[in-house]
């Protein structure tokens, strides 16, 4: 499936664009609106990913794989992120297709996925290669619980964004350890 994704500019050749949804996730919105968001030179549309922000605020390390580094060197060495509110999530993308064969970003994305390693897989070489081209959507448009630990390590406005979310989610994506066929954990399980 991984490979699927990045291919969608080629699979898709007579869209200018398409709405990507991961398979463990209920849309709770109608998505009319989300498709119809101008993507206008954007190469995606995406939520910034408040868990990958608090893995950076926490110290968390990367898998052995590739350096075991922190968080926020393995963003700003291997994917040129400096900043973790930059990074997204890709469960939910708005994919303008038209800009992506136009600047052949699929293929790189391909070529580096199959070249190097990456914590995330293709989120991450999405991260890389739609860096500073992206339009960051709505927090609710794709809702990642996370628990009190990982809360932590957000400053105030971006736990009131989550919470806000969480209270009021269009997407509710069960990326992460909550699934609700597992348990009751999650809070919209």
């Amino acid at each position: 499936g991984t490979f699927y994704r990045l291919s969608l500019p080629a699979l898709l050749e007579d869209r200018q664009k398409v709405l990507y949804l991961d398979t463990d996730l209920v849309v709770v919105r109608d998505v009319t609106e989300l498709y119809d968001t101008p993507l206008n030179d954007a190469l995606l549309a995406g939520v910034r990913d408040l868990v990958m922000k608090s893995f950076a605020g926490g110290g968390v390390h990367a898998i052995a794989e590739i350096g075991n580094m922190k968080c926020s060197r393995y963003l700003s060495d291997k994917l040129g992120i400096r900043d973790p509110s930059d990074y997204f999530q890709a469960g939910v993308l708005l994919l303008n297709l038209d800009r992506l064969r136009a600047q052949k970003v699929a293929d790189r994305m391909i070529s580096a996925l199959r070249h190097e390693k990456f914590w995330f897989l293709d989120q991450d070489v999405f991260n890389k290669y739609a860096r500073g081209r992206v339009k960051y959507l709505s927090a609710k448009w794709n809702v990642v619980y996370m628990d009190d630990a990982h809360l932590q390590w957000l400053d105030d406005s971006d736990r009131s964004t989550y919470q806000a979310a969480l209270d009021d989610p269009w997407i509710v994506h069960y990326a992460g350890l909550a699934k609700p066929w597992k348990g009751v954990e999650h809070p919209h399980a």
